[in-house]
């Protein structure tokens, strides 16, 4: 396990990667919110926290209690679906204190790629769902460097609003949906849909820390 990277040092990221992917983002179709939105996507990386109260729980611990956030990549084809794991991610409270990464990132240019989060406890705590976000950015800036940028976050319908204020430390904010047939001048866009399906909220990127 090594130290991961700050939380601060992903903001950095996902501005560096607006200045070099800043355009207008073309309208896409408009799924309806949960329903089968994962079948249009051949790669979905599962991510799925873990409370972890009792894990390096000794007297004295600058860690405990963690998070741990377990990141799979799975590939969906016509002839089944094959899910391979990517990395461990464990936090302290938000902020990252360690990373293990299995594999590199099995993503590329043309595919399709969605995100979606589970959490081990029914309704995830809010020390579970910061995690969750962290861990999004992290990958979705792994995606970007592989000239791939996911659109969709699939998330646990009773942790939607929670999970979209965690984003906002990254520098988004909601969104009105796009027209159709209109383009959105922005450089990032992501569709935040519920499971189970009836919620749904687009974020977008406006590089500022908030």
């Amino acid at each position: 396990m090594v130290k991961a990277a700050s939380s601060k040092s992903l903001v950095v990221g996902l501005a560096l990667l607006s200045m070099t992917f800043a355009a207008a983002v073309p309208c896409r179709a408009q799924d309806a919110p949960g329903e089968g939105i994962l079948d249009s996507f051949n790669r979905i990386i599962n991510i799925q926290t873990e409370s972890l109260p009792n894990y390096l729980n000794f007297e004295g611990s600058k860690v405990a209690p963690l998070v741990l956030a377990q990141v799979d990549v799975q590939r969906v084809s016509k002839k089944g679906s094959e899910t391979k794991p990517y990395e461990h991610l464990w936090y302290k409270g938000a902020e990252p204190v360690g990373c293990r990464k299995h594999a590199e990132l099995d993503i590329f240019p043309d595919d399709n790629v969605a995100f979606r989060v589970k959490h081990k406890s029914a309704s995830g705590s809010d020390a579970e769902i910061k995690a969750a976000a962290d861990a999004v950015m992290r990958v979705f800036i792994d995606a970007s460097i592989r000239s791939n940028s996911p659109s969709a976050i699939v998330v646990p319908k009773a942790s939607l609003n929670r999970f979209v204020q965690s984003l906002g430390k990254f520098g988004f904010s909601q969104g009105a949906p796009p027209a159709p047939n209109k383009p959105v001048i922005t450089s990032i866009m992501l569709d935040v849909l519920s499971d189970p399906p009836g919620d749904q909220t687009t974020l977008i990127y406006h590089g500022r820390h908030q």
